[in-house]
């Protein structure tokens, strides 16, 4: 098995009754569960392969939008990746969205963070409140993905949907990663250079103090 190459985490936020946790089993073990009931967040740990790269994988499943700055809510809005999740029948729940996405905005980690904002329920389509186009403004402004599936009918969907997070999310981190090293070696040049300068100067003074010194100057007059 080979050693992975790094690890992500994936934050799944949303109201009550959206399928955040139906949505998360269904990617990591493929079986839907339509009821859950909890009161407490829930976070799983796998491997996944990212291209050829194994992965260790965090996903953080809350159980509900929470107020206030708690110890578990900060936790929340560190990762490297977001999906809030709404449900196309529920307006307020929609609604909610924009909060979250505030929140992500206020209290990610890093500005790469990937985001993707999540329709669940397609197979209420007869009960739809909201249209994809509402959420083109928001999507835009934070700069996210918009997707709509069924965790109910299609594990396909769920799988893509984490998929193509996973992806965005990874490059980001190695994007990061290159720029630390950059900058880490750009101080070190730098530093090697303040170095041999000193160094220079060090000898400089070194042969300066030698050529002024009164041994010598009396040794060259009785020469």
């Amino acid at each position: 098995m080979k050693t992975t190459v790094g690890s992500l985490r994936i934050v799944v936020l949303g109201e009550k009754k959206v399928g955040k946790s139906a949505i998360t089993v269904r990617y990591l073990t493929k079986r839907y569960i339509g009821e859950y009931s909890s009161g407490s967040d829930f976070e799983y740990t796998t491997v996944v392969n990212i291209g050829d790269e194994p992965v260790k994988l965090e996903i953080l499943d809350t159980s509900d939008s929470q107020d206030g700055l708690t110890e578990s809510t900060l936790r929340r809005y560190q990762a490297d990746a977001f999906i809030v999740v709404y449900s196309i029948a529920d307006v307020s729940a929609a609604v909610a969205v924009q909060t979250e996405l505030e929140k992500i905005h206020r209290g990610r980690q890093s500005p790469r963070s990937a985001v993707t904002i999540l329709g669940n329920k397609l197979d209420l389509e007869h009960f739809r409140q909201v249209e994809a186009d509402d959420f083109r403004p928001l999507a835009q402004k934070y700069q996210c993905r918009h997707v709509e599936i069924s965790a109910a009918e299609d594990f396909s969907s769920v799988c893509s949907v984490f998929e193509g997070l996973l992806s965005d999310a990874f490059e980001a981190q190695k994007q990061r990663s290159k720029n630390v090293k950059r900058r880490r070696s750009i101080l070190g040049n730098m530093s090697r250079k303040l170095g041999n300068m000193f160094k220079r100067k060090s000898l400089e003074d070194l042969l300066l103090k030698r050529r002024l010194s009164p041994s010598r100057q009396s040794a060259r007059r009785s020469l």
